[in-house]
C-alpha cells in the first residue's frame, strides 16, 4: 500500500511540500533545493510487481531534448503571443509511469461490398435517310461485387482512465514496440507510478476495436477503391484481440505557466510524439487575421462575379459562333461589360493584395521571434533553465 501523506515540510528549510505522487520517494524543495526522501513509500518496482507487469518502455529524453520540444510546441498555437518565450516558465517536468496493455497479434476481418464499373462498347444508329450511319458508343455498367478484407496489428493502450486520451494520442501509431523486460526496467525514483483502473476488456472495446475497424476500412479503400468502384462499404467486421500483456509506459507531463495560466504538454517516452490541450495564444492577433480574411471574402462582391461570368460567357459564345454573324454581336456586347468589369476587378485585386500583405505582416513576425530565441540559446525560465547555451536544447 502507498503511504498517505496529508502534509510535508522540507527537512532543509521547513517550507511546505506538495504530497508525493504515486511511487515518488524523493521530493526536491522548490525553495532551498534540498532533496527530501519519503520513507515507507512503495518503490516503482514494488508497484510494477504488484500489477503483474512484464516489461515496458523506458524514459529516453534528457532535459535539453525536452526543452527543445517545449519550444517547438509553444509555436504550434494558432497565433502564438509575441512574448511567449519571454514570459513562459516551465514549472515542472513530471515523469509518469502509466500502466498499459499491449494487445499483440490483433486481427480483423470483414467483407467489402461495392459496385464495379465495366465499360461496354456498343453501336448506335444515328441520322436518317442517306445520312443514317452507325456510331460507336460507350457506357459504364455496374455490377455488385464483394471481397474479403483482413488486417493484423498490435497496439499499446492505457490501463489508466486519467491518461487514456493523452496516451491514445502519444501511442496510437506505436506498433510492435521493443519492450524492455521488467528486470531491466530502471525508472527514476521520483516518477509517479499510477495504478490500473481500466480493465483490459474495456480498453479493447473503447480503443483497439475502433482502431482495427478503421484499419479494415482503410485497407478496403486502398485495395478495391478506384475510379471504377462506387458505394464501397465493409460489412461484418470481426476483431480478435490476440494476446494481452501488462506493460508500463513512461510519459512526460510538462507544466508551462504563462501570465497566470498553466498549460499541460505531454511527450512520449522517446519524444517521438506529443500532445497538448491548449497553448498560449494571442486571441487579439488571431481575430485581426480572421477579420482581414473575412474582408477579402466580402470584397469579392456579387457585382464582380456577375460581370466576370457575363464577360466570359459572351466571349466564349462570340468565339464559338464567329463564323456566323451572331458571333460578332456577342463580341460587341462583351465590350461594355468589360468596361464596367475592369475597374471592379482592379479594385478587388488591390484590396485583396493589401489585406494579404496585412495578414503576412501580422502572422509573419512570430517565425522571426522564434528564430531569434533559438539563436540566442537562452532557455525558457523555470526548471530547465540550466540548458541555456546547449545547442541540443534549441
Amino acid at each position: 500500500m502507498g503511504i498517505e501523506v496529508n502534509s510535508l515540510n522540507c527537512n532543509g528549510c521547513g517550507a511546505p511540500l506538495d504530497p508525493p505522487k504515486g511511487a515518488m520517494r524523493r521530493i526536491k524543495c522548490p525553495y532551498c533545493g534540498v532533496e527530501n526522501i519519503i520513507k515507507g513509500a512503495e518503490t516503482n518496482r514494488e508497484i510494477l510487481n504488484k500489477e503483474n507487469i512484464m516489461g515496458g518502455l523506458q524514459f529516453e529524453m534528457n532535459d535539453p531534448r525536452i526543452h527543445k520540444m517545449v519550444v517547438e510546441m509553444l509555436s504550434m498555437a494558432t497565433c502564438p503571443p509575441a512574448d511567449v518565450y519571454e514570459a513562459c516558465e516551465i514549472k515542472s517536468v513530471n515523469r509518469i509511469i502509466v500502466p498499459a496493455y499491449w494487445f499483440d497479434n490483433c486481427t480483423a476481418m470483414g467483407t467489402a461490398q461495392y459496385e464495379k464499373g465495366v465499360e461496354r462498347q456498343y453501336n448506335e444508329v444515328v441520322g436518317s435517310g442517306e445520312n443514317m450511319h452507325s456510331e460507336t458508343r460507350y457506357r459504364t455498367e455496374w455490377y455488385p461485387m464483394s471481397a474479403a478484407v483482413s488486417a493484423g496489428n498490435d497496439f499499446v493502450v492505457s490501463g489508466n482512465k486519467q491518461y487514456n486520451d493523452i496516451f491514445r494520442v502519444l501511442y496510437a501509431n506505436v506498433h510492435s514496440p521493443e519492450m524492455i523486460d521488467i528486470e531491466q526496467l530502471d525508472y527514476p525514483a521520483d516518477c509517479a507510478a499510477l495504478d490500473y483502473d481500466l480493465p483490459d476488456a474495456v480498453a479493447f472495446n473503447q480503443t483497439v476495436k475502433g482502431m482495427m475497424e478503421n484499419e479494415i476500412n482503410e485497407k478496403a479503400r486502398t485495395s478495391v477503391g478506384n475510379s471504377n468502384v462506387r458505394n464501397l462499404r465493409v460489412d461484418g467486421i470481426s476483431v480478435q484481440r490476440g494476446d494481452v500483456r501488462r506493460v508500463s509506459v513512461g510519459i512526460y507531463e510538462i507544466v508551462v505557466g504563462y501570465k497566470g495560466t498553466d498549460y499541460y504538454l505531454y511527450l512520449s517516452n522517446n519524444g517521438g510524439s506529443y500532445a497538448y490541450g491548449n497553448l498560449p495564444n494571442d486571441n487579439d492577433r488571431q481575430a485581426a487575421i480572421e477579420e482581414r480574411r473575412q474582408a477579402i471574402k466580402a470584397a469579392n462582391t456579387t457585382k464582380r462575379m456577375v460581370l466576370m461570368i457575363s464577360l466570359i460567357v459572351l466571349v466564349i459564345l462570340g468565339i464559338a459562333t464567329l463564323i456566323f454573324l451572331v458571333g460578332i454581336v456577342f463580341l460587341i456586347a462583351a465590350i461594355p461589360v468589360g468596361i464596367f468589369y475592369y475597374p471592379v476587378e482592379k479594385e478587388y485585386r488591390e484590396t485583396k493584395k493589401r489585406l494579404e500583405e496585412e495578414i503576412r505582416a501580422i502572422s509573419g513576425e512570430f517565425p522571426v521571434i522564434k528564430q531569434n530565441f533559438i539563436n540566442n540559446r537562452v532557455a525558457l525560465k523555470g526548471v530547465l533553465s540550466s540548458v541555456s547555451g546547449n545547442p541540443e536544447a534549441f
